[in-house]
């Protein structure tokens, strides 16, 4: 457990640190296999992976599971508050291919605002929760990953806080996004970051453009 009235406080939380540093570096690791089962479902679309999630983001440790958003043909700027029928059909599309691969064990699909196939990769028993209809998380992730990098402190306020909640079993009250936008408000209002409104200027929308 961490604790900041310990000396070993430090140590343990590079420790952490030096952990996600290592799942950082190699987002892709398997998920060029994920394309290939897809494209052979989806031969008239093009298929493209974009892994985000905490792993990507450099907070994960390693039993953090792996998410990706899946584009099917040029929809990645696509965005319906609805769930449609041909979602639906393309989440059973999905979940009918990792089913019958012998690589890949199917959990469960679910449904609501943001449809999700989970799945594990059997090779590295990596868990995968994969997007397909709203890629609104994916570009949340990108501002994440900029804001991390502009104060790298952030970072490691996740990390420790993700860890602390682990230790406390709060995981189900307190998600990775939860805990990620109480850092970014917390350097927000200490003035060692700025407001979201200065990053989004001069910028044009994307999400939901015809």
């Amino acid at each position: 457990m961490i604790s900041s009235d310990s000396a070993s406080f430090w140590p343990k939380l590079l420790d952490r640190v030096n952990k996600a540093n290592c799942i950082q570096s190699d987002p892709d690791n398997e998920s060029h296999h994920l394309k290939l089962i897809l494209q052979r479902e989806f031969l008239s679309d093009s298929v493209r992976i974009y892994p985000f999630g905490s792993r990507i983001m450099g907070v994960g440790q390693e039993g953090s599971d792996l998410d990706i958003y899946v584009e099917i043909g040029n929809s990645i700027h696509d965005f319906s508050v609805r769930t449609t029928a041909s979602v639906h059909t393309r989440q059973m599309r999905i979940a009918n291919a990792i089913i019958s691969n012998t690589n890949w064990k199917f959990i469960a699909s679910y449904g609501g605002f943001c449809p999700i196939v989970k799945a594990i990769h059997e090779p590295t028993s990596l868990q995968y929760d994969i997007s397909f209809s709203n890629a609104i998380a994916y570009f949340q992730n990108k501002v994440v990953k900029y804001i991390f990098e502009l104060q790298p402190i952030a970072r490691y306020m996740v990390i420790y806080l993700r860890g602390w909640i682990e230790n406390c079993n709060l995981k189900e009250q307190f998600r990775s996004h939860i805990i990620i936008l109480m850092v970014i408000y917390f350097l927000q209002v200490s003035n060692f970051l700025p407001g979201i409104q200065k990053f989004q200027e001069n910028l044009l929308p994307t999400i939901g453009r015809k």
